[in-house]
Parts: structure tokens; C-alpha cells; sequence
């Protein structure tokens, strides 16, 4: 069981936090009125500790920063970690429940937005593990790689996550839940799919991303989103798994 019942959230970069982000925040702390709010930023978290913390930070890349802290905070303390564009809908006390949890943002992808986990629990273990010997930038090359990606393979390597959207439950008591329960906003195409089962919806602010990425990546959405029409739904995740598993 997650059973602490603390709520973790980053914000570095030394800047006061927009009014949105405050607001949203401050709805955290309304619904859920008896969870402890632990903020991590320059002032309760050595960014220095490791390499790749100390120079994504040097390179003012901060979500990069939380890639890392969300995991190192989870496995010190236990919990749950929120992105600070995910909004709540209501009570998250049916989460504690599980050993480790998170959803999924596709049937492709796990998110990382919201995901909890009980003290030193396996799953975060493997997980931070990834940063042993990383480096955010390798000679001069900066390592933007979105930590979905190896945390999705890790969950379909170690924990035999299956690429559906439906609840599953893995080794070491890891839940897995649908895209309506934690996500419920398409990152494509922006939509909102909120039902009974919703308990949040993350909005996907992309704030580690570029003009440029920003602009990459509704082209690459295009092009999905044609592929789709031309092959079928179907078809084109055969394609998009056989890929995966060459990539593997």
C-alpha cells in the first residue's frame, strides 16, 4: 500500500510560479485537505547531487530536473508525484491502495505526470537505476529524450505491461490504469475525455519543449493522424509495435 499520504511537486529555476500554476495548486490542497504538500526546489533539493540533475539545471532544461527528482523522492519517501499541470478532480485515496501505480497516456505510452509508489518500492528502483550513469549532456549534445519513453520500456520489459488500454496489474503490485482514470487528455489533439473514472486529467503544458520541438511535434501528430486514416487504426499499431520491438 502507498498509504503516505503526501503529495510531491517540483518547481526549480528560482521564478515565482505563474498564477495558473498557483491555482491549481492551491485546488490540490482543497480536495485533497488532509495530504502532506512537499515542494521541491533549489532549497530542498541538492541539484549538485548528480551529474545529470546538475547539468540539465546548468542548462536551465528543469523538467529534465524532475524527470530525475520525481523518482529520487518517491523512493526516499514514498507517495505521490504530480506534475504541476495536472489538474484533480476529486479524492486520489483509492490510489493509496496499490503498492505502485500510474496510467497510461496511450496505449503506447505509460504517463509520468501522476505516479506513486510506496518507499524503495522495485519498480522505482528500476527506474531512477536508468540515471546510474547518464549524463544530460554528452559532449555538447543535450539528452532530451522525454523520460516516457525508457520508463514505458522498462514497465514493458521488467513488469510485462501489455500495450492496452485497460487496467493491469504487474509484479511487485505495480497497477497500471486506463487513459480516462489519469490522463484523460489527448496529448494530440488537446481533447478531454473525462468520465466516472476520472480522478485527474494532465494537460500536457509541455514546458521542457522548444518553439521548435513544439512545432516538431504537432508535424509528427499530422503525419500519425493521416497514417491512421490511410492503414487503419488497427494497422497502424502493428506497425508502430513491430517497430518498437526492432527498437527494443
Amino acid at each position: 500500500m502507498v498509504n503516505n499520504k503526501i503529495i510531491h511537486f517540483c518547481w526549480f529555476g528560482m521564478g515565482k510560479m505563474p498564477d495558473e500554476v498557483s491555482k491549481t495548486v492551491n485546488n490540490w490542497k482543497k480536495i485533497l485537505h488532509d495530504y502532506e504538500f512537499m515542494l521541491w526546489d533549489e532549497s530542498t533539493f541538492n541539484v549538485n547531487m548528480h551529474p545529470y540533475t546538475k547539468e540539465a539545471y546548468n542548462h536551465k532544461k528543469y523538467a529534465y530536473v524532475t524527470d530525475y527528482v520525481r523518482l529520487y523522492v518517491l523512493k526516499l519517501y514514498g507517495g505521490i508525484y504530480m506534475d504541476t499541470d495536472v489538474d484533480v478532480i476529486k479524492s486520489l485515496d483509492i490510489f493509496l491502495e496499490n503498492r505502485a501505480f500510474t496510467g497510461c497516456e496511450s496505449d503506447q505510452m505509460c504517463v509520468t505526470g501522476i505516479m506513486g509508489a510506496v518507499p524503495n518500492h522495485p519498480w522505482i528502483n528500476d527506474l531512477i537505476s536508468h540515471y546510474d550513469n547518464l549524463h544530460f549532456e554528452n559532449n555538447g549534445e543535450l539528452s532530451l529524450i522525454p523520460n516516457t519513453k525508457f520508463i514505458t520500456e522498462v514497465t514493458i520489459q521488467k513488469y510485462g505491461w501489455k500495450q492496452e488500454n485497460i487496467y493491469q496489474e504487474l509484479q511487485h503490485g505495480l497497477v497500471i490504469y486506463p487513459f480516462n482514470v489519469l490522463c484523460a487528455k489527448n496529448w494530440e489533439t488537446g481533447k478531454i475525455e473525462i468520465s466516472d473514472d476520472t480522478y485527474t486529467i494532465h494537460n500536457f503544458s509541455g514546458s521542457w519543449l522548444s518553439k521548435r520541438q513544439k512545432s516538431t511535434k504537432k508535424v509528427k501528430s499530422f503525419i500519425k493522424n493521416l497514417l491512421k486514416k490511410i492503414v487503419g487504426e488497427n494497422n497502424y499499431k502493428k506497425i508502430i509495435n513491430k517497430k518498437r520491438k526492432m527498437d527494443l
